[in-house]
């Protein structure tokens, strides 16, 4: 399967489920015929794509979908500005006081 795995999938309904927010998306026709036989090859319910669907467009724009996530990319970036001080803007350098 291509895109997030199970466990962020599962993660990222959860956290929909506990806002309790509902909201209404429009589809024509052929696309909602489309999302429907895709279901039903997959065995799965139109929450389940759209759930795997954000997921996915979350992911594709560095958006953490979950606490997880956020403290890996919090970590990566960590890291990388660790391993290049000159990727760390000149403000932030401390130069030494001239006396």
């Amino acid at each position: 399967m291509l895109g997030i795995n199970e466990p962020a999938r599962r993660q990222f309904r959860l956290t929909l489920e506990q806002c309790n927010l509902r909201k209404l998306i429009e589809f024509d026709d052929d696309t909602f015929d489309k999302l429907k036989q895709l279901g039903r090859d997959r065995m799965a319910t139109l929450q389940e794509l759209a759930d795997e669907a954000f997921a996915d467009l979350l992911k594709k724009h560095g958006i953490p979908i979950d606490l997880k996530d956020a403290l890996r990319k919090s970590a990566r970036l960590q890291d990388a500005s660790k391993e290049s001080p000159a990727a760390q803007p000149k403000h932030a350098r401390k130069h030494g006081r001239k006396s």
